[in-house]
């Protein structure tokens, strides 16, 4: 079960979402990720990016580095994306040999764990599909 805590943070109501005890690094990672759609804070997502990234959406972009990443506003994840996205539960995400898929299979980002210790991982964003 989710629990809801509460936070101020410069004057503002941030909820965020609570995992059990069960929770791992791929839960962590997804609800940092929705906090931060919420928020639209690119500055987090910029640095839990794995480049280059691809990004398809209108059109097919090839992001090489953090600079080219923060040019974009967060109108860069449109609202289907942002929809999908908040809408992942933890125990609906998809693992395959690739990553881990977040979202939609038309509206999704795709993960990888780029940490050379496995007991660590450092999960980063390498694809966003549908993102415009």
């Amino acid at each position: 079960m989710k629990r809801l805590a509460a936070a101020f943070l410069t004057g503002s109501l941030v909820l965020l979402e609570v995992h059990s005890a069960k929770a791992g690094p791929r839960e962590d990672f997804l609800a940092h990720l929705k906090d931060a759609i919420r928020r639209d804070d690119m500055g987090w997502i910029g640095s839990h990016l794995s480049f280059p990234v691809t990004i398809r959406g209108k059109r097919r972009l090839v992001l090489r580095s953090r600079a080219s990443f923060t040019a974009f506003d967060p109108a860069l994840i449109g609202p289907k994306l942002r929809a999908d996205i908040l809408a992942e539960k933890p125990e609906d995400l998809f693992l395959n040999w690739q990553g881990m898929m977040i979202g939609s299979g038309q509206h999704n980002v795709w993960v990888c764990d780029v940490s050379p210790d496995p007991a660590k991982p450092d999960y980063r964003i390498f694809a966003m599909i549908g993102a415009n």
